[in-house]
């Protein structure tokens, strides 16, 4: 998108193209926002790479369409005094409707990576009250085998002192 040039003639034109596009992506970040949201409450204890990739390579496409829509801006500021009103006006009304999309596409990135940071807090948790368990586990199977071994010893000197 960032190789397309814009004139006083195309730039309505090439401008919806764009929106329309970015519209397709926005519906994509709401799709991956939806996946993310159902599996930090199902499965709040997985990350693995695929979903930083993911969320890395969205991050990026965002950039890149924040770049390309302030260039088009340069653009329809430069061709504004050459550009017809109601090509102007479409235009302008293209590039608010792309910032408002590029924005909420923004907003919810940061919000599928605040959840990333909360699953990961969740797992270092969970990692803790694993830690925590197995402590607990070793110190009861300790206590286990001393009542095993102090138990056979009762009923050893109980057969010993009855003759049984």
């Amino acid at each position: 998108m960032g190789g397309i040039s814009l004139t006083s003639s195309n730039m309505a034109s090439q401008l919806y193209l764009f929106e329309t596009s970015a519209a397709l992506l926005v519906a994509s970040t709401n799709s991956l926002y939806a996946l993310l949201e159902q599996n930090s409450t199902n499965l709040s204890h997985y990350i693995n790479g695929d979903t930083l990739t993911m969320m890395g390579d969205l991050s990026s496409v965002n950039s890149a369409l924040a770049s390309a829509l302030d260039t088009y801006a340069q653009q329809i500021n430069t061709l504004a005094p050459l550009t017809n009103t109601v090509v102007l006006s479409d235009a302008t009304s293209s590039m608010l409707r792309l910032t408002a999309d590029i924005g909420i596409m923004s907003g919810r990135i940061m919000e599928m990576v605040d959840k990333i940071i909360v699953m990961a807090d969740n797992i270092g948790v969970m990692s803790d009250r694993i830690v925590e368990t197995e402590q607990i586990q070793q110190a009861n199977l300790v206590l286990t085998q001393n009542s095993l071994l102090s138990a056979q010893s009762v009923t050893i000197n109980v057969i010993k002192n009855m003759g049984l």
